[in-house]
Order: structure tokens, then sequence, then C-alpha cells
């Protein structure tokens, strides 16, 4: 996995990440938490709803296949809300961006999707994107040659080779 440090943010942003998988869930919650993000994880639609519900987020990341409420129905469930949290930004997590479903994502009121496996650099942009503001910056490797993400080569994956390790030094730090 890529340093983090190539990626610095020049404001901290609250984000909700809806995604069932714990493994995609602690890549995310570590490389946006490295950035200085403050971060909020749930595993299902019906979970992010009420998350949307009980705290401002600046944008949510929302995986698609969730079990309880799929990203779809949590989304339109969000836009019916009758506070200014129907408007949080929303960027749909999916392996399946055919432009039919992208439509569909599009029509249930998200703002942009981004293909799983996700890029990191690529995830960064459709935040700013989103947002419209510059809030990523994708600094160059220590010896001036573009980083990996600038290249587009580093995904957030299962396949992930940290996350073993990772998720190992989580599971210690929850017995101390």
């Amino acid at each position: 996995m890529q340093d983090e440090r190539s990626f610095r943010a020049n404001r901290v942003l609250d984000i909700l990440v809806a995604e069932d998988s714990p493994i995609i869930q602690a890549i995310l919650l570590r490389f946006l938490s490295s950035l200085g993000h403050r971060v909020v994880t749930v595993e299902n639609g019906r979970e992010a709803v009420g998350a949307v519900g009980a705290k401002d987020f600046d944008i949510v990341l929302m995986d698609i296949r969730m079990p309880e409420m799929d990203g779809v129905a949590a989304t339109r469930s969000i836009r019916r809300t009758p506070t200014d949290a129907a408007l949080t930004p929303i960027i749909a997590c999916s392996a399946d961006s055919s432009r039919e479903k992208v439509a569909q994502f599009l029509e249930a009121g998200m703002n942009a999707c981004i293909d799983k496996p996700v890029d990191k650099a690529a995830l960064l942009a459709c935040i700013d994107r989103v947002l419209g503001k510059e809030i990523h910056e994708m600094l160059p490797g220590e010896d001036g040659e573009k980083s990996a993400a600038e290249d587009g080569a580093e995904h957030i994956d299962e396949d992930d080779s940290d996350v073993s390790a990772f998720l190992e030094k989580i599971a210690t730090a929850d017995g101390d």
C-alpha cells in the first residue's frame, strides 16, 4: 500500500463511510483519517440514514450493495429527510459503474460514482469535485517522480497486502 503521506488535505472533513466490508471500512478509515478527516463508519444503509440524521457530515461514501438497506434505498431515504441532512453530498462506491447503473445512482440522488476497487487519487478528486473545493493535494514522491497514485495505480481493495497487519493491530489495540 502506498504511503499516505503522498496526499495532503487543507481542511478537515466529517465523512461517513457506509460500507459492509470490514476490510474496506478499515482501509478507508485509516486512509481518510491519515489526512486529518473525521470518519464515521457504518455497515449498512439503515445505519447510514440514522447517522446522517444524527450528525452533520460534509460527505457520504455510500456502498451500493449492503445488507438491510442498499445504498440506493438509503440515498433515497436521506433525500426525503425534511432537514438540511437531505442536502448532504453522497458518492456511490460500486463495482458496477455501467452507464445504466450510474444513471440509477444519480436518479436516486447521489452526486457522483466511483469505481471499486477505489483508486485513492480518484476518490480524493471526486470528493473535491462534489464539494466544489480543492481540499486534497497529491504530493510528488521523494525523488520528484510521480507517485503511484498520480499514475492511478493505488487502489483500496479487500486484497490489500497491509490489511491483515492493520486489522491485527486494531484488534490488539482494542484489547489494551
